[in-house]
């Protein structure tokens, strides 16, 4: 399959979560590419990327460092990685680093967000704020109901992500200036 802007590159070491892969490129509405080496990322410029191991950071770290400074996003995508292991793939020069099993909407959220950078004008796309409560919801999901949680791995406090569940999609064609003028 040819490499375009709505590619998925996906480098499985190992074939690590090999499953996953079709299931997230189609949510994020992405061509899923596999690739078997490390060269395919230099020749790919508008494409999104994904390097991931099953559980061996120091594998991870070395494809990174290998790559040295990638033309596109490339995030790690691992099992069971500490801090420690996040950090040294950061440094190693992944774009992002998510452990998947606990992550996994966050990861379609990063795809998402990075395909969007791609797309034409004149392309409809999903609002923003449907795709944070739709993220949020999924990541309460994730935690079992935990909220507090959820809000953790998400990064916000739980006050906020409260708000954002109970937040309401807002108008597109609502204009408090003009409401303001009528009246």
């Amino acid at each position: 399959m040819p490499i375009s802007p709505r590619s998925l590159l996906v480098l499985a070491l190992d074939g690590a979560h090999a499953d996953v892969w079709p299931r997230l490129a189609r949510e994020a509405g992405l061509d899923l590419v596999r690739v078997a080496s490390l060269e395919a990322f230099h020749g790919a410029s508008r494409a999104i990327g994904i390097v991931a191991a099953d559980g061996d950071a120091g594998q991870l770290c070395a494809a990174f460092r290998e790559l040295a400074n990638p033309p596109l996003p490339i995030a790690a995508v691992a099992s069971g990685l500490d801090h420690r292991a996040a950090v040294a793939l950061c440094r190693a020069g992944a774009s992002e680093v998510f452990v998947l099993e606990r992550e996994y909407p966050l990861v379609r959220t990063w795809l998402v967000e990075r395909a969007t950078a791609f797309v034409p004008n004149g392309v409809h796309l999903e609002r923003l704020d449907t795709i944070i409560r739709r993220t949020v919801g999924e990541a309460v999901e994730a935690c079992g109901g935990n909220k507090s949680d959820a809000a953790r791995r998400l990064g916000i406090s739980r006050t906020r992500l409260q708000r954002l569940l109970r937040a309401e999609p807002r108008n597109r064609s609502s204009n408090p200036v003009a409401e303001r003028a009528d009246a």
